[in-house]
């Protein structure tokens, strides 16, 4: 950032003038990378976060509105409805452990790249006739747990919608992510739409990867590897290749002993 900083017009916009304070601004507040500077004025940021804390969710109504409304989520509405006591029991019993009120409220979209038609995979099709259910399981368990610990969340299942959610940042090739309110503060994401949400956002998935958290199973581990020094003659994957940083992968139990 010291040696870097004028070759972008934005970071002087930001105030970063060369020096490793503004530096450590920067970067801890338009870019997030590391936390706030414990002297910096929070009042506005304070009183922002007051408007924008969880408060948990004991009703699963409004889910379902948004669900019901895409047949690819059919086969995991009725897994959140078939379990919906349990989980809400389980809400309630946390609330009562634990201060849940305090927490950020966060925008975060859940993007589910194997049910996009454009994978081919045909995971939501076959859902209802013996189809793999894995991925399934996972997600609306996932979903489950956003909602009802109060956070903002989007679904999104096709390339549309996905260009649709992030439009007002795609393409920004400055140096310096786009200005305002975040578009998504976090992104649950799996193999195939981490590939499809970097082609999406272009020059502004650098601005955005930190935010992704990808979904998979252990196997995946060992075919989602950084591209080769030399491509290996054959060796094509549509699961390989996409690069995800390995601590952002986060791995569901195997689907079976083997």
């Amino acid at each position: 950032m010291k040696d870097m900083w004028r070759s972008d017009a934005c970071y002087s916009s930001y105030g970063v003038d060369g020096s490793t304070c503004s530096a450590f601004i920067y970067l801890s507040e338009v870019e997030n990378w590391c936390p706030r500077l414990s002297w910096r004025d929070r009042n506005m940021d304070e009183e922002a976060e007051k408007k924008t804390r969880t408060e948990i969710r004991t009703s699963f109504d409004e889910l379902y509105r948004v669900m019901s409304s895409r047949e690819e989520f059919r086969w995991m509405m009725l897994r959140i409805k078939r379990m919906a006591e349990p989980w809400l029991s389980a809400i309630r019993s946390l609330a009562e452990k634990q201060d849940l009120a305090k927490r950020k409220r966060k925008k975060i979209l859940v993007h589910l790249g194997l049910l996009t038609k454009e994978s081919g995979f045909k995971i939501a099709e076959n859902a209802f006739s013996g189809g793999p259910l894995g991925e399934l399981v996972q997600w609306s368990d996932l979903i489950t747990t956003l909602y009802l610990l109060g956070h903002d969340i989007r679904i999104s299942a096709s390339l549309a919608e996905l260009k649709e959610i992030m439009r007002r940042v795609m393409g920004n090739k400055s140096s310096c992510p786009t200005q305002g309110d975040k578009v998504v503060e976090l992104i649950y994401i799996d193999i195939v739409g981490l590939g499809q949400f970097k082609k999406t956002l272009g020059p502004s998935w650098v601005h955005y990867q930190v935010y992704a958290a990808c979904f998979g199973f252990l196997w995946y581990r060992t075919r989602v590897q950084p591209r080769p020094l030399r491509p290996i003659k054959g060796a094509q994957d549509p699961l390989g290749q996409v690069e995800p940083q390995p601590p952002a992968v986060q791995h569901h139990a195997p689907p079976h002993p083997g």
